[in-house]
C-alpha cells in the first residue's frame, strides 16, 4: 500500500505519466524507493487527523449517532473536515515540489 500511496501525485503531476511514457504504478513504486521518508512523512498529516477525529467524535452515551443527530456531531464534522483539506493540499503540494524536482537532471560536465 505504501509503495502505491503516490499514483494519484504521479497521475497529477509528473509529465512522463501524462505523456505515456511511465506507467503509473511503476512510476508509485521507484518514486516511493527513492524517497520513502518523504512518503512516510506525508503520511502524518493524515494520521493527525485522524487521531483529532477520534478524539473528537468518541463520545459519551448520550449522544446518538451522526445518522440520528447530525447537530450533535456538526462541531466536530466541520474542523476535521477543514483539517483534512489543509492537509491534502499541503501534501499534494510537496509532493508536486519532489516529483517535478525528479525531473530536473543535473547536466554533466
Amino acid at each position: 500500500w505504501l509503495r502505491l500511496n503516490s499514483v494519484p501525485m504521479i497521475v497529477l503531476w509528473d509529465d512522463d505519466y501524462q505523456s505515456g511514457k511511465v506507467d503509473a504504478l511503476e512510476a508509485s513504486r521507484r518514486f516511493f524507493f527513492k524517497h520513502k521518508f518523504f512518503v512516510l512523512l506525508m503520511l502524518l498529516p493524515s494520521l493527525t487527523v485522524l487521531g483529532v477525529d477520534l478524539v473528537l467524535t468518541s463520545t459519551p452515551e448520550d449522544v446518538l449517532p451522526i445518522w440520528q443527530s447530525p447537530g450533535q456531531h456538526a462541531l466536530s464534522i466541520g474542523p476535521i473536515a477543514a483539517l483534512r483539506l489543509l492537509g491534502d493540499f499541503v501534501v499534494q503540494r510537496l509532493y508536486r515540489v519532489r516529483i517535478l524536482s525528479d525531473k530536473i537532471q543535473p547536466t554533466s560536465p
